[in-house]
């Protein structure tokens, strides 16, 4: 049985990644975002489960890579770097996220990139930074309802359902005919209220 890694907070990091963390928020405010990323990816590194850091860094990287013209071509240097992330995720999950980081520094909402954080951080046992990886990829794609669906299904496997009926809701709003969310909408529901009720114990 697996034991999971509980997302710390900044009053769970030591005296010294706390003033780290404190640094970047303050290069944040002032617009230096990529020294506010450089600041966490090492803190992140130290302490995988820090979620607040991780979205920080998101956060700086989407507004320091604005206005960037994507790679059309499809092939943007995260295909590349992801091959190599791919064979660390059994080996070393932790350092697959460090890894997996280094290329959303550049490219955030990469699919590719936070498909790997996602793996590495369900091999790490940190659900919550997967589920954070998969919003990621949804805020850069709103209406791909294929990525929709994966994370209608985490949150379902998460324990989650009332999320997930959100998130199927949204679904049929993009296509009203998708079948399959009619129906894990429906069962999402149904799981939604039974814990309301609290039926599951």
């Amino acid at each position: 049985f697996k034991t999971f890694m509980a997302v710390k907070t900044e009053k769970d990091l030591p005296e010294q990644f706390r003033a780290t963390w404190l640094k970047a928020m303050s290069a944040m405010q002032l617009r230096n975002f990529g020294y506010s990323v450089q600041l966490l990816q090492p803190l992140l590194k130290a302490h995988p489960e820090f979620l607040a850091g991780r979205q920080l860094a998101r956060k700086a990287a989407v507004a320091k890579n604005a206005g960037k013209k994507g790679n059309l071509s499809g092939l943007s240097s995260a295909s590349f770097s992801t091959m190599k992330v791919q064979g660390l995720i059994k080996k070393d999950p932790v350092a697959a996220m460090d890894a997996a980081e280094k290329i959303l520094e550049n490219e955030p909402h990469s699919p590719q990139a936070n498909q790997l954080l996602r793996e590495a951080a369900m091999a790490a046992n940190i659900p919550e930074v997967a589920t954070f990886a998969l919003e990621t990829i949804v805020e850069g794609n709103p209406r791909d309802t294929k990525i929709l669906h994966e994370l209608a299904k985490h949150h379902m496997q998460q324990g989650n359902p009332h999320k997930a009926v959100e998130i199927y809701n949204k679904i049929s709003e993009i296509t009203p005919n998708d079948l399959g969310a009619l129906k894990g909408g429906k069962d999402a529901s149904a799981a939604a209220s039974m814990k309301q009720g609290g039926w599951e114990r």
